[in-house]
C-alpha cells in the first residue's frame, strides 16, 4: 500500500503565517500604488479641463483681446466674502468656463500650513463635477495677483459640509494648487518669495527650485513636482 504524501499541521501554520506577512507587507503598497495613479489620473484630467476652461472664458466673457479683469471675476473674487450669494464666483466662474457640476461648499475650510506662516482657505466656492473633481475658487487675491487661485480637490468621498477642520483633505494628497493667471493661462502654483505664489513655468531657476514639494510644510508646489516628474508622485 502506497504511503500518500501531505503537509504537516506545523508546514501549513508556517506556510500561511509566511503568506500573510508578504500580504502584510505588499497589500498596502499596491493600494497606495493604486490611489496615486487614480490621483495622476483626475489631475491630469483637471489641468485639461482647467485649459480649456481658460479659453473658454476669455472666448464667453467677450474678453478675447483683453486680460482677466475684463471678465469682472476678479472683482467677484475680491468682494464676495461681503455678498449676499457667496457662491457667485463659482457660478460665473461655471457660467463663462463650460465646467459643469454641483455648485456649493465642498468643506468650509482646509488648514494650509506653509514654509512661513500657516492659515486656513475657505473651500465654499466650489464647482463639483460627475467625474469626481472639485474646483474651489480662492476668495482672497494672496498670492495670485491679478489671477484667479483654483484647488482641485481629486478625492470628492471626502466631501466634508460645513465641518471647519475637514481632516481628509490635504495639500498634496488630494488637494492641488493652480492658478489661472491674467493672460488666462493655467499653471501650478509654486512657492515663490515669501509667501508668494509663482508659475511653474518661470524662467527663473531661482523660482524653479521652489517647486520642490514637502507635504509636511507646505504641499502648495506638489501639482508642479508632479508634472515635473512626468506626472509620478515620488513623495
Amino acid at each position: 500500500m502506497k504511503k500518500i504524501k501531505c503537509f504537516t499541521l506545523a508546514e501549513i501554520l508556517i506556510t500561511l503565517s509566511i503568506l500573510g506577512v508578504v500580504a502584510a507587507i505588499s497589500i498596502p503598497n499596491m493600494v497606495q500604488q493604486y490611489q496615486k495613479r487614480a490621483t495622476i489620473t483626475k489631475l491630469q484630467k483637471a489641468y485639461a479641463n482647467l485649459e480649456t476652461a481658460a479659453m473658454n472664458i476669455r472666448i464667453n466673457s467677450g474678453c478675447f483681446n483683453q486680460d482677466m479683469a475684463c471678465t469682472g471675476l476678479l472683482t467677484i473674487k475680491d468682494n464676495f466674502l461681503s455678498s449676499s450669494n457667496p457662491t457667485k464666483l463659482a457660478e460665473k466662474f461655471k457660467e463663462f468656463s463650460g465646467i459643469n457640476g454641483d455648485l456649493g461648499t465642498f468643506a468650509n475650510m482646509l488648514s494650509i500650513p506653509t514654509l512661513y506662516t500657516s492659515g486656513t482657505v475657505n473651500l465654499s466656492n466650489s464647482i463639483t463635477t460627475k467625474d469626481g473633481i472639485a474646483y474651489s475658487l480662492r476668495n482672497s487675491a494672496w498670492g495670485e495677483g491679478n489671477g484667479l487661485g483654483i484647488y482641485v480637490i481629486t478625492d470628492t468621498s471626502q466631501k466634508i459640509q460645513y465641518n471647519p477642520k475637514p481632516k481628509n483633505l490635504k495639500l498634496g494628497k488630494n488637494v492641488f494648487l493652480f492658478i489661472m493667471y491674467d493672460n488666462f493661462i493655467v499653471e501650478p502654483a509654486i512657492i515663490g518669495y515669501g509667501s508668494s505664489l509663482i508659475p511653474m513655468s518661470k524662467s527663473d531657476s531661482t523660482y524653479n527650485a521652489k517647486a520642490n514639494c514637502d507635504t509636511n510644510k507646505s504641499g502648495i508646489s506638489c501639482a508642479a513636482r508632479i508634472i515635473q516628474d512626468g506626472w509620478k508622485i515620488n513623495y
